[in-house]
Parts: C-alpha cells; structure tokens; sequence
C-alpha cells in the first residue's frame, strides 16, 4: 500500500509541475471549444467528430505515435459514415457544451480545476482577443 500511495503522489506531483508550466489538454480545448461555439453556432457533433478525425490524421506527420489511434478512429468514423448514413446526416444535433459539461479532472471529483484555475480561482487560460475587421 505504502508503495502505491508514493506512486500516487509522485504522479500529482509531476501532474502540478507540468500543468504550472503550460496550459494542460482540457485548457487547450477549451480555447479552441470557445473558438468554435463562436464561429461555427450550427455545426453538428458529427462535423466536430469528422474534422477531428482529418485533423488528427493530419497531425501524424509531426506527432508520429498518433497514427495507430488515428487509423483506427478514422476507420470508425468512414465505417459509421458509410453504414449509418441515414442516422448521421438526419442529426440534428448541435454542438453543445458548457462548464457543466466540461471533462475536466476537477468537473468529475468536486475539487478546484488548477488546469483551468489558478490557486485563487484566477482562470490561467488565455484571454479572447476581440476581432478586429
């Protein structure tokens, strides 16, 4: 037991240095969540889930351990496109997702999110510019 619990706190440990130098996935995501709802207020889920499938793809050039989970979500995603055409293109499902929805570590245990927050609540993730035309 003992031996677990320092593996649990080592692992902590190494998760709070990192997320105190760079903003974590969940953040990442966030921004570019914000981004979206903003720009795109009608696509669907099933767009967000294609072009996540291209752009991973796309992203196997430069991160080339990503290719075995890309070619399998990408085969998922041209399996369900081609055998369930009726019920995606008949979706009419919006993207949604709110704070309340968030997949956070700290949204599923109850306790403050330190990817998003900082140790006052301050939120760390990049300020939105206003457009400028």
């Amino acid at each position: 037991m003992g031996h677990d619990s320092q593996d649990a706190q080592r692992k902590e440990q190494i998760i709070a240095a990192i997320d105190a130098q760079t903003l974590s996935p969940a953040a990442r995501a966030q921004v570019v969540w914000a981004a979206l709802k903003e720009k795109l207020p009608d696509a669907t889920n099933w767009d967000l889930i294609c072009f996540c499938t291209e752009y991973l793809g796309y992203c196997v050039s430069e991160f080339e351990w990503l290719e075995p989970p890309a070619k399998r979500l990408s085969t998922l995603v041209y399996t369900a496109h081609y055998l369930n055409a009726h019920a995606i293109t008949e979706s009419e499902t919006r993207i949604k997702r709110d704070a309340e929805h968030s997949n956070s570590r700290s949204d599923t245990t109850g306790e403050q999110n330190t990817e998003r927050d900082g140790p006052n609540g301050e939120s760390k993730l990049p300020k939105q510019q206003p457009e400028s035309d």
